[in-house]
């Protein structure tokens, strides 16, 4: 049975959502090494703020991937605001 118009958008939306959020993770999982290989965990509030940023959101930041990568690797994810953490670093 071939799929209705709606369906097919449908599919086509989520692989395509799927693929991005895919590249997403990677660039997260990319930027926590890099993070850590750099020693940026040692940039303080001062160092940061041509980007407008804290140390304390640079933390949160790089907690928040490590739950990402827990949920995709099936570890336990620590519970948390972690809408806010990232609202907090975003610049829009």
């Amino acid at each position: 049975m071939a799929l209705s118009s709606q369906e097919l958008a449908f599919m086509q939306r989520l692989q395509s959502t799927a693929h991005n959020l895919g590249d997403i993770i990677a660039d997260l999982r990319q930027l926590e090494g890099i993070y850590f290989d750099r020693t940026y965990s040692a940039l303080v509030d001062a160092d940061l703020a041509d980007v407008e940023a804290t140390a304390d959101q640079l933390a949160d930041a790089i907690n928040l991937i490590a739950q990402i990568k827990n949920l995709m690797d099936n570890n336990a994810v620590t519970q948390g605001d972690w809408d806010a953490k990232l609202n907090a670093i975003r610049r829009l």
